[in-house]
């Protein structure tokens, strides 16, 4: 099997609550509800991503997590993965028109593979509604080369760190506002691919 190209990770922070385990969760513009999620950057070490992760989506900084799991997760049919600092081109050739700076660690509809070239869409998601609505997309060029079929998501858990807020807002480094709240464990309302996450690992967690 190849190496894999790109990995990801999800932090899944827990406490007690008064009704039984609770999982720290966010929202933002049509984000839908979700857990610290997020790829690993060229050389970082992984655990070390997951960390920073947490700290730019909720601004909490630990150091006692823990891995639970790894596992592949391959594209749709239609879909690859964005493995490299790549620009979205309006043509299929290097000296073409920009149309987005970088689309690495993005999943693009893929339209075309031809002579090295790869025609794609870079598409908007409204994930506050289910099943999720397309909303726009930027269509264009990047080098096949780019593009993989699978990554690899690590799946960590810590424990709340003593005195966190039952609610609060975060800032991100892309000028987001992340609305952090506590949910139930067995009914956060998570999108359906992060519930996945938590179903898999779900026996590992701490009671």
């Amino acid at each position: 099997m190849d190496e894999p190209r790109l990995h990801k990770v999800a932090i899944l922070v827990t406490r007690l609550g008064p009704d039984g385990q609770q999982l720290l969760v966010f929202e933002h513009d049509h984000s839908g509800v979700q857990v610290p999620a997020g790829s690993v950057e060229p050389g970082e070490d992984v655990t070390a991503a997951a960390i920073r992760e947490l700290a730019e989506e909720t601004g909490l900084v630990v150091d006692n997590v823990r891995l639970l799991t790894s596992f592949r997760n391959d594209s749709k049919p239609d879909e690859r993965y964005c493995v490299e600092y790549v620009p979205l081109l309006n043509a299929p050739r290097s000296d073409a028109g920009v149309l987005i700076d970088h689309v690495y660690r993005l999943p693009l509809r893929l339209h075309a593979d031809d002579d090295g070239w790869a025609e794609v869409s870079l598409i908007e998601w409204d994930l506050d509604v289910e099943p999720p609505v397309e909303t726009g997309s930027v269509r264009g060029f990047v080098p096949s080369s780019s593009l993989a079929t699978w990554e690899i998501r690590h799946i960590y858990w810590c424990p709340a760190p003593p005195g966190t807020a039952d609610t609060w807002d975060q800032l991100d480094e892309g000028d987001r506002i992340f609305t952090c709240r506590w949910a139930p464990l067995d009914d956060a309302g998570l999108l359906s691919w992060q519930q996945a996450w938590i179903d898999r690992v779900r026996s590992d967690l701490p009671q």
